[in-house]
């Protein structure tokens, strides 16, 4: 974790951050070190304009090779994607043997539902395919929005389309880190973080209830409250003022089962709405949280040096495509069970590209220095 002396430096504007004196900080009411720790030396010695100037030209390169091998590389993804959820609904009414549900029919449901979101939405409703070709199928203006034949079509999740692109796209985005950030694990999780060691049975019997159910628990009342707050912001709303910052949702989850195939048909889908969410919180939460990952007081301005090394520091990458940086049906496979968010740290340095620029960028020397 960083230093409250190296969070000051580094989020500070781009044009104001001379790293110079930071081995000498002055202290006050928010700084409690003098001197950088070991871990945070290199800081110093780091030069965040050439860094950032690195980050925009790789950036401008990637974006400017996008054209027909993403839009091809998109449509074989939601081939993948569709073939999953097909197999899924197509063996779900029938058991397994002596099982009282299918674990073929569990698992390919789960992963349909999570890769339509993590790598089809996520990345449509970013923009990384409004300059390519897609007839206007996959744009980030129309994509799950303005109808309810397009939500059921393009993305039907628990989270609102609107409400994800404000929670997501804008506030964790270019907040990362900081305590304006939504998803900060770290102070989300906070009251589970400072339990006593005598109740890491409560802790982990918790982690183990939020793993296969954050999606209904947090993240949907949680995106659908930014949206809220964020529209009665833009509307000016006297009430927001005495408003909770604690709205709620009203879940309405219909479920009939009249015979045995309806009811093998609601085993599994319940089975498979558990596992796309313990699927998603092991690859979605894992990104933004570690000892190593550094926590910010204060705002960086965007695409400004600090937002940049922010974006780095505070990110994780696990393994990526075949590990050598190559493309193909191989890496593909690994990338897709990961959700494409093994990228991380490339998606936030660059959240309007494509999938397959991510793993373009990645044989490209790391100006970065971890």
């Amino acid at each position: 974790m960083a230093t409250r002396a190296s969070q000051h430096a580094l989020s500070r504007a781009g044009t104001e951050l001379y790293l110079d004196d930071l081995g000498n900080a002055v202290p006050n009411e928010k700084l409690s070190a003098e001197k950088l720790s070991a871990e945070d030396a290199w800081i110093s010695k780091c030069d965040l304009d050439a860094f950032a100037a690195d980050i925009k030209a790789l950036g401008k390169t990637l974006a400017a090779q996008q054209g027909d091998a993403d839009v091809r590389h998109l449509n074989k993804i939601v081939c993948w994607q569709r073939a999953c959820t097909a197999l899924g609904v197509a063996t779900m009414a029938m058991p397994l043997g002596p099982l009282p549900f299918n674990p073929i029919a569990v698992w390919f449901l789960s992963l349909g539902v999570l890769t339509r979101w993590t790598i089809v939405a996520h990345h449509v409703c970013h923009g990384g395919f409004d300059k390519c070709d897609t007839g206007g199928r996959y744009h980030r203006f129309t994509f799950g929005v303005g109808s309810v034949y397009r939500r059921c079509v393009d993305w039907l999740d628990w989270m609102l389309v609107e409400a994800w692109n404000v929670e997501h796209n804008q506030l964790h985005h270019y907040s990362l880190g900081e305590d304006s950030d939504p998803d900060l694990v770290e102070r989300n999780l906070d009251n589970l973080r400072q339990m006593p060691a005598l109740l890491a049975p409560v802790k982990y019997l918790v982690i183990a209830f939020l793993t296969v159910t954050w999606k209904w628990f947090y993240y949907a009342p949680n995106t659908f409250k930014v949206l809220s707050l964020n529209r009665m912001r833009r509307e000016a709303d006297p009430r927001l003022e005495k408003l909770s910052t604690q709205l709620q949702e009203d879940p309405c989850v219909p479920l009939a089962a009249a015979h045995a195939a309806a009811a093998a048909s609601l085993v599994n889908l319940v089975l498979a709405e558990l596992l796309t969410n313990a699927h998603a919180f092991l690859v979605v939460a894992t990104n933004h949280c570690g000892d190593d990952l550094y926590r910010f007081e204060q705002h960086a301005a965007p695409r400004s040096p600090s937002f940049y090394m922010r974006q780095v520091t505070s990110s994780v990458n696990f393994a990526t495509g075949d590990g050598r940086g190559g493309h193909g049906h191989a890496a593909d496979c690994v990338d897709f069970l990961h959700g494409w968010l093994n990228y991380q740290i490339e998606h936030h340095l660059w959240p309007d590209l494509s999938m397959l620029s991510y793993q373009k960028a990645k044989p490209y020397p790391s100006p970065a220095p971890r």
